[in-house]
Formats: structure tokens, sequence, C-alpha cells
């Protein structure tokens, strides 16, 4: 039987005040988003954007580490600060996830691939794939309609950032891209809070 709309369809282990806040975020991410600064030449100035303590941080960062909640929240600053259109933001999120999750995302279009492949069995691993790059949070996927879905980041701090709420929707979107012919990102904004904010998928 086919879910009802609107209905929670994908949950988090945990309920969404059971869920830990994120407390850390995994090096690679942020690897990944200076490899776009250079590419770009935006280096310099975002590195002139930190605060003094972040600057050789940043520059000695590993990208296995676990970076701290508040050295988390410093980077993403300096990003909105940046003041990079929302295009560039979402190119970010892109390049982002393809370098750290494109070989999870390719396994698992691979493995379900042969059960008639839909971005909703994609959106099944949204979760897991969100752990690989955040210690705590997480995400609930709710169905709207047979072709639309709405992601809700729980417990998420970093929502504080415009930079990384928008970051997010090239993240989602390049994950699905495999599995369907074109994928539409959106921001929810009655759904943002302090430490959460929601997406609506649509293909």
């Amino acid at each position: 039987m086919a879910p009802s709309d609107d209905q929670l369809v994908y949950a988090p282990a945990r309920t969404k005040w059971a869920t830990q806040p994120v407390d850390a975020v995994r090096g690679f991410v942020f690897l990944s988003g200076l490899a776009w600064m250079r590419k770009h030449d935006h280096t310099d100035r975002f590195v002139g954007l930190l605060p003094a303590r972040m600057r050789d941080a940043v520059g000695m960062m590993t990208a296995t580490e676990w970076i701290p909640l508040e050295d988390a929240l410093e980077i993403y600053a300096a990003c909105d600060a940046l003041g990079l259109s929302v295009e560039e933001q979402i190119d970010i999120g892109r390049t982002v996830s393809s370098a750290n999750n494109g070989v999870v995302i390719t396994t698992i279009v691979r493995l379900i691939g042969g059960l008639g492949a839909t971005p909703w069995l994609g959106l099944r691993h949204a979760d897991k794939v969100w752990r690989r790059s955040n210690r705590g949070g997480a995400i609930a996927v709710y169905r709207e309609g047979p072709r639309t879905a709405r992601l809700e980041f729980w417990r998420v701090p970093l929502a504080a950032s415009r930079f990384f709420v928008t970051s997010m929707r090239g993240a989602i979107a390049v994950g699905l891209e495999a599995l369907c012919e074109r994928v539409f990102v959106s921001e929810l904004p009655e759904h943002a809070a302090s430490d959460g904010f929601a997406l609506r998928v649509v293909w």
C-alpha cells in the first residue's frame, strides 16, 4: 500500500527531541569547500574573514577529524560574510557532496538499480549519508506527493548559517540526480528554526 501524502516515510533512529544536536562536523566537508574556494579565487578573502584563532587551524585540519561545533560555526559565519550568490552556494554544496559522498551514492544506486530505482529509494539513505559528515542531528523524510518529499533537518545548530542551509540544496540535489531526470530543491522558510530547517525536493 502506498504511503499517504505528508507522511513520515523514513524516520531517523530517534525522535526529534531524543536526537542529539550536531556537535561536530567532519574535516573533509571543509577541505572540499576550501578546494572550491581556491578554484574560484575566494581563498584569501575567506581566510581573512575568519577569526584570527581559526586561520592556522583551517590550514592544518585533516579529512577524518571532527571539527567542534564552535569552530564549524565560525567557518560557516565566514562563508556567510563572503556574500556569495545563491548559485555559488548551491554549487559548493554540490561540490562537497560529490567529493565526499560520491562513492557511497554510486554504491547505493548500484544496489537499488534493479529495484525500479526512484528518488524515494535514494532518500531512504539520507540520514545515513548525513551521519558520515555530521556528529549528531538527523534527517527525517516526509512524503508530500508522488514526486515530492520534504526533508526536515533536526537538531542542527548549523541552521544559523544561511550559507549552510543554501548549500544543502546542492548537496541533496546531486545525491538524487542519478535516480531521475531532474531534481528541484527549495527551502521551506516556515520550517526554519534556530536548530533546524526543511527542504522540499521535487522530481
